[in-house]
């Protein structure tokens, strides 16, 4: 069930855990404003931890044929927002799905022939410069087939105090008291049980991570071989 709650009456709520304010109160437009610079620093940080984020998304592009160097990000040659972290990669030709290799610069270096071309992608190299990141591919695409990124969600930046927030269950929770903990240093009041407000904030955060984890499938090719006439230690070492 998708949860829902205005920007201003979410910075409220964190208020009046650390009784910035008193219950019923309304802070003034400075103490708001503020909560909203501080709640989109905390939001932007979240972004960069792959399990405070909610699900993947799915980015497809047409490549140019001749074309291995693509800017990634708003502006850039796949122009849409800048991925955080690109998860997996695949090729879409004449309705067949294949995967492409994420590969780090070491191997990309050692690639003997960089100019060989083809249909079909096998490899990348990504760097996550900034504001675009860069990808390289190899062999060169020759035909204008599709490319697909998978990359986790970013989570976007609230621009005002009567913004409606939706997001999975969960998160309003762990947003309202992880605010007021940020919130806490620049309004102390001894009358705060600040340890039961972070203990909540922790666990509320806590929940969150454990709803997106992925399940972990276990193959045949996980299990340890064991040769012939041999015992393997399940104990490890």
């Amino acid at each position: 069930m998708t949860q829902s709650i205005i920007t201003s009456d979410l910075i409220r709520r964190s208020f009046y855990l650390i009784n910035a304010v008193a219950a019923g109160e309304v802070p003034d437009d400075m103490m708001m404003n503020d909560a909203l610079s501080t709640l989109n620093e905390m939001i932007d940080s979240w972004s960069i931890e792959t399990l405070s984020v909610y699900g993947t998304d799915n980015d497809e592009f047409t490549l140019t044929p001749g074309k291995f160097n693509y800017t990634y990000g708003t502006g850039g040659d796949f122009n849409v927002q800048r991925p955080v972290y690109i998860t997996d990669m695949y090729m879409i030709r004449q309705g067949v799905t294949t995967p492409v290799k994420i590969i780090p610069i070491e191997a990309y270096n050692a690639i003997a022939i960089k100019a060989q071309s083809q249909p079909l992608v096998e490899r990348a190299y990504i760097t996550t410069s900034f504001p675009l990141v860069e990808v390289n591919l190899w062999p060169i695409p020759s035909e204008a087939n599709t490319i697909g990124f998978t990359s986790n969600r970013v989570l976007t930046n609230i621009p005002n105090l009567t913004t409606a927030i939706y997001l999975p269950p969960g998160y309003l929770r762990a947003l309202r008291y992880c605010l007021a903990v940020e919130l806490w240093p620049e309004y102390p009041n001894q009358a705060t049980d600040i340890g039961t407000v972070k203990a909540i904030a922790i666990k509320a955060k806590a929940n969150i991570k454990t709803a997106n984890m992925s399940d972990i499938e276990m193959s045949f090719e996980d299990v340890p071989k064991v040769e012939a006439g041999r015992s393997w230690d399940w104990r490890g070492g």
